[in-house]
Order: C-alpha cells, then structure tokens, then sequence
C-alpha cells in the first residue's frame, strides 16, 4: 500500500509517517524544502519518499501526487497558530485542503482521503464527551473556523457517499514527542517561573497522544465502515492544574 501525506514532519505527521513505514507502507511525504526532515531521515527507510511543495500550490500537490500514485491521502498538514492572520489560515487550511481534494480527483489510484481536522470546531464553550453529531458551537477563533470551512467542504465533496470518499478524525490538542508548540511553551514558562494555571486550576483539558491518533487514522483507512464518518479521538483529560 502506498500512502502520501501531507504535514509528514509536524507533530501529528511525524508518528503518521513513522507508523506508516511500520506497517508497511510505502510513504510518499508532501513537505516544503523548508521543513526540518532530520527525524524522518533518521529511520533511514528505503519505503519512504519526499514531495516537495506547498498547499498553496495545486500544481505542485498534483505533481506528488501523480509520482506517488498513493492508495491512501492523509491529509495532516494545518496551520495551528494562535497569533497568526486570518489569511493565514484560510490559504492552508482551506485553500489547502481544496487543492488536495482536486489533485486526487486526478490521481485515480487514490481509495479514500483521510482527513485531519480538530475537537476546535465544537468551539470554546465548555465542552465534555462531546459527540459526533454535535453540532459546531458558537464561540471560534481563526482556526476553528478555517476547519469548519474545511469540514463543509469536504462533505459536500461526499455527497453522502456518491463523491469522494471521506474519513475525518478531530483530535483535541495532542501531546507526545516531536512536540514543538505546547509542551515547549509550558517549559518556556516554567523556566520563567510564570504562572501557568489560569484560575482554580481546575479547568478540564482534553488530550490525545500523537501516536495513537496516527494508530486511528490508518483504521480509519482500511475500515470501509469508517468511510463517510467523522470521529473525536482522546487519550484522556487532564486539569490545568494536573498539566
């Protein structure tokens, strides 16, 4: 089997192509001639492969994806910031996820699209065990509404079940190694003898760990009952103050 996958060196996408490789397949990895490939490089594998180009250019996700004809497209790539600008967001992770849904129409080897969204587009209303069927909350920043784009897009390109098929998973926020945004802040601060616990402390946070979402996201792939579903994966839920 041969998967490509964008956003192969972040934090999600590293366990995804470590896995991947693991299990077996053939990896096809969409990555900017930016990105830091010293890990991925390191487990030295002959199965896989880097494409080189951006999401912003349909032209050159088409062209990886024509060199790797995948099985299977993990889309794992996003621009998850809390500072940056709207455009930022609307180009990556909308435009982003038009262009990759276009190129695989294209690509006719390609079985299914998996698809990386976030716990975000519930919003930031106190949330617990929500369900799939809940429908996206009220209160968005930037992020969560890109990926609600996202989301709107990519079911009507189903078009319950007569278009392209579709898995989605929406993890919350995610720890486990690799990690370059949350647990090096948390660090940053305590280094800093900041206060990190906001409030009582008390406030439940929901996390999922890297490698068994990259573990769900290949179920997700070769399960036809998955095809068509959306699915909220956590590891488990932990304090402020816990954290």
């Amino acid at each position: 089997m041969i998967a490509f996958v964008t956003g192969g060196t972040g934090h999600v996408g590293t366990a995804m192509v470590e896995v991947l490789l693991k299990r077996g397949f053939e990896v096809h990895c969409f990555v900017r001639k930016t990105d830091n490939l010293t890990y991925l490089k390191s487990l030295n594998s002959s199965k896989l492969f880097f494409q080189f180009g951006d999401l912003r250019s349909p032209e050159s996700i088409l062209e990886g994806m024509n060199v790797a004809q995948p099985d299977y497209v993990f889309h794992v790539a996003a621009a998850v910031s809390w500072w940056a600008p709207w455009r930022v967001f609307y180009d990556i992770n909308v435009v982003g996820t038009r262009n990759v849904v276009e190129a695989i129409e294209k690509i006719t080897s390609v079985k299914k699209l998996i698809h990386v969204s976030s716990f975000a587009v519930y919003g930031y209303e106190d949330q617990l065990n929500a369900r799939e069927d809940q429908p996206y909350g009220k209160l968005h920043n930037k992020f969560s509404k890109s990926k609600i784009m996202a989301e709107k897009y990519l079911w009507e390109k189903y078009d319950n079940g007569k278009g392209l098929p579709i898995s989605m998973l929406r993890p919350p926020s995610v720890f486990g190694p690799h990690d370059t945004a949350n647990f090096r802040e948390i660090i940053r601060l305590i280094k800093r003898n900041r206060n990190i616990v906001p409030g009582k402390g008390d406030q439940l946070v929901s996390w999922a760990y890297n490698y068994e979402i990259a573990d769900f996201l290949i179920k997700m792939a070769e399960d036809d009952r998955a095809t068509g579903e959306v699915f909220n994966i956590k590891t488990g839920d932990l304090t402020t103050k816990e954290l």
